[in-house]
């Protein structure tokens, strides 16, 4: 082997075919650091070497590193124009296929500033690199979106779950960068959210223009587990001093009442745990309306409009329908199947589109784990019966091996010019301490172009599945923010508390958030006292400067990484004067070893550095010299797939929080919190905040 390796370096293609004439598998090896020889031979730029190794010795282009780089990514750092010209042309190899860091020849021939190759990549791709963007292009929790373009502009929703403020609306004006504006419910009395688990509240939510007004419809998802005994047979008291929502209807401790009596599905044995919800306003941020409830069982409903101006709600399983009134807030028909799907697991997320004739359904199939899909069927007319689309799935993620997976729900927008693109759900996946598949940033948002096929069949990115670099749209950025990084208004558009927060729970005055404590501990579905904004990169500092409270024993403040009620790290100064990394799983609870502080500290400034699954807590007492307090090393439970309890769909979270457990209740006061992304994939405006 040692001898084939020299004979690479060298550059000598005649005692190469010596060597391999007898036996051409001998290529197949790797060199002492387990770079495939093949690889090491198009890093060395040899276009004679690397032609003979694939047309006479069976070399697979299929091959990748333990960095799943092709023969192309290795060729493109040898600048060898020749080489990677042969690669393209011949091989069929893609100048913008990513790695396992979504890095791609295109990228890599850049940063080597081999400006011939570049210039020959980009007659290929059709753009330089500066008109070009990463998939996903909202990185973190912002799973199950739809979009809607009004004009030039374009507007989309994402799932909350069991978060508030509920189902925020962003907007874009080149569908690549977006900020969020507003939410679909900020009103607390109308969240409906009290007791619900984390998994659970607002599932996949669509977004929808007609007549100048902008319309929501989402499925709130309450608890499975079983009524109170209280609730039987009658009524509740406590139902009576509730705020009605929609048609009567209440949600106390994450069960719904009508009347004040629980509200019951079908054969009247059973809860009624998926409610539809249509929400409305004439301005895109809101304020949205007082929900709407349609009381149909499923999830993920979309509405749509016909020809004729009548209104119809579709939802899962398949693709069922039901007509609306005018207004889109009472239903006017029972439901139907209009089709169940191709491939026939958990066909979901239905939306509809009308176009040259044809109504298109497309649908989320699959499941929304590994091997989620987006399939499409079309039928001359509105109820069917729907042919299924030959080229299904119009998108998936085929390559197992790959970084982006479970690319599904998706939804699709047409631009000014008559382009097409669909936004669709996606998960980045990272291999787990146990071996698994880990989604550590949650269900995510990419975008990718859609042609039609002279047949009239939508396909998303050519059927290659999810890409890592793409063409941007010919569309102008948005503006950024005008606002300051740590600001009331950052705070009301871009952080969360898990379910309603308590009345007044935090402020800003004079620059200083203040905020109120609550009385349960993190693991509780009545904590408050804690507030969150999305984890947008795998690796990320979280920094933040807290005014040192006065704190009794069990009172405690500080920050928090989080992903549920199941599973979160307490990073905090404690009643008994030191600084405490408490990590919680499940059931169990892992403390570290305590920081004293020193006497007389007023302030404390806490920091998290992040890299994937490890976590190093540090904290410093003068602003410049930091001590470590913890090295957690696999925090993969703050994902999707880090629990088997309950239901987990969203994503992971860093923020503030404040306990006074049964002491009396204190604000914590925090003068600043700094977001830094360190991944090239960061879509903020503003790296410094992270919005």
């Amino acid at each position: 082997m040692e001898t084939i390796r020299q004979a690479i370096l060298a550059g000598d293609l005649s005692r190469l075919k010596e060597l391999t004439g007898q036996n051409s598998r001998l290529i197949q090896g790797t060199t002492d650091e387990g770079l495939p020889l093949a690889f090491l031979a198009a890093q060395t730029g040899c276009l004679p070497i690397v032609q003979y190794l694939l047309e006479y010795t069976g070399l697979s282009m299929n091959m990748r590193d333990d960095k799943q780089r092709n023969i192309l990514h290795h060729a493109a750092l040898s600048g060898s124009l020749p080489l990677c010209r042969f690669l393209v042309e011949r091989a069929g190899m893609s100048p913008t296929e990513g790695d396992l860091d979504l890095d791609t020849p295109y990228e890599i021939a850049s940063r080597m500033g081999h400006e011939d190759l570049v210039s020959y990549f980009e007659s290929v791709v059709g753009a330089p690199l500066s008109k070009m963007y990463h998939n996903p292009v909202r990185t973190g929790f912002f799973p199950d979106p739809s979009i809607v373009r009004v004009g030039n502009d374009y507007y989309m929703v994402n799932s909350t779950f069991a978060f508030f403020p509920c189902i925020p609306v962003s907007h874009s004006t080149d569908l690549v960068h977006w900020q969020i504006i507003g939410h679909g419910i900020t009103n607390p009395e109308w969240s409906m959210l009290d007791g619900i688990r984390s998994g659970n509240g607002y599932w996949a939510p669509d977004i929808s223009y007609h007549d100048g007004r902008f319309y929501i419809t989402v499925t709130l998802r309450l608890n499975d587990d079983p009524l109170p005994a209280e609730a039987f047979p009658g009524e509740l008291a406590s139902v009576d001093k509730a705020d009605f929502v929609g048609e009567s209807i209440s949600v106390i401790g994450g069960h719904a009442y009508k009347d004040g009596r629980p509200l019951l599905r079908h054969n009247d044995n059973a809860q009624a745990f998926r409610l539809q919800i249509v929400v409305s306003s004439d301005r895109p941020e809101g304020p949205y309306s007082r929900p709407a409830i349609i009381e149909e069982d499923g999830i993920d409903p979309s509405l749509f409009v016909d020809t004729d101006g009548r209104r119809y709600m579709l939802l899962n399983r398949g693709a069922r329908i039901l007509e609306l009134d005018s207004t889109a807030t009472h239903r006017i028909s029972p439901a139907e199947m209009l089709y169940y799907g191709d491939n026939k697991r958990n066909p979901e997320g239905p939306h509809l589109l009308y176009k040259d004739g044809y109504y298109y359904l497309f649908l989320a199939e699959g499941g929304t784990g590994y091997g989620h899909m987006v399939t499409a069927a079309r039928s001359r007319t509105l109820r069917g019966v729907y042919e299924p689309c030959p080229y299904n799935p119009i998108m998936t993620q085929r390559n197992p091996a790959a970084r982006i997976q479970r690319c599904g729900h998706g939804d699709l927008v047409e631009t000014p010019d008559g382009s097409w693109y669909m936004v669709y759900l996606c998960g980045r996946k990272y291999i787990g301490g146990d071996g698994e598949p880990r989604s550590i940033l949650g269900r995510e948002t990419g975008l990718d172009p859609v042609c039609w096929t002279p047949d009239g069949w939508p396909i998303a990115n050519q059927l290659d599945g999810p890409s890592a670099l793409q063409i941007a749209p010919a569309l102008p950025a948005p503006a950024a923010p005008v606002y300051p990084d740590f600001s009331q208004e950052a705070f009301r558009l871009y952080w969360m508390t898990p379910r309603v927060p308590a009345k007044d729970s935090w402020a800003f005055q004079d620059g200083v958030l203040r905020l109120a404590s609550g009385r349960e501990d993190l693991c509780s579905l009545d904590a408050e006292g804690i507030i969150l904004r999305r984890q947008t990169d795998t690796a990320f500092t979280a920094d933040c400067l807290m005014r040192l409270p006065s704190l009794d024993s069990r009172q405690e403040a500080g920050m928090v990484c989080y992903y549920d009620e199941l599973t979160y790290i307490k990073f905090a100064f404690c009643g008994d004067g030191a600084i405490h990394v408490c990590e919680h799983i499940e059931d169990t609870e892992r403390s570290h070893s305590a920081l004293p502080v020193p006497p007389d500290t007023e302030r404390v400034w806490f920091r998290i550095v992040t890299h994937v699954f490890s976590r190093a807590m540090e904290v410093s007492f003068d602003g410049v010299h930091y001590q470590r307090a913890a090295q957690l090393s696999g925090v993969d439970y703050l994902c999707d797939e880090g629990s088997r309890k309950g239901k987990r769909f969203t994503g992971p979270l860093v923020g503030l929080y404040a306990r006074h457990g049964d002491q009396k209740p204190f604000h914590a006061e925090f003068e600043d919190f700094i977001y830094t992304g360190g991944s090239f994939l960061e879509k903020s405006f503003d790296t410094r905040s992270g919005l």
